[in-house]
């Protein structure tokens, strides 16, 4: 199971987002979060292997939040997906350590498709801690 939170102020966006990533993914467990403040506590709570998050929030802003979470918890993976998109925000996303940038709007497709590569570093993790008679029957 891959942990995935959704970061939008947009709380009918971040809901829909996660509720559709849900339903055409049952390998997710995904929650919907609508600020960073909020999303930093979820994140204290519990670990999450990648986190989907808007740039332009209110309390904090997107790049500052990845900044946190690249800080404390190094290995979650950080999508980022912005109305707003500019060169320089894809630069701040990148140089934060942001291994996806989207901008909206986009097709649910395409956020499954990058969610699909950011989930493989676990996958390729679990394997390698199975045991090796386990592994040589997923090959």
């Amino acid at each position: 199971m891959i942990k995935v939170m959704v970061v939008d102020d947009e709380i009918y966006f971040a809901t829909n987002i996660a509720a559709l990533l849900r339903a055409n993914n049952p390998e997710l467990d995904v929650i919907a979060v609508y600020n960073p403040v909020e999303a930093l506590k979820h994140l204290e709570q519990s670990s999450y292997d990648i986190v989907i998050t808007d740039v332009r929030m209110p309390k904090m802003s997107g790049i500052d939040f990845i900044k946190t979470i690249k800080r404390q918890w190094p290995t979650t993976s950080i999508i980022i997906m912005t109305a707003y998109g500019s060169q320089q925000t894809r630069e701040s996303a990148f140089q934060t350590g942001t291994l996806f940038y989207i901008e909206k709007p986009f097709r649910i497709e395409k956020l499954e498709a990058l969610l699909a590569i950011a989930g493989k570093p676990r996958e390729k993790k679990a394997k390698q801690k199975a045991p090796a008679k386990a592994a040589s029957k997923n090959i």
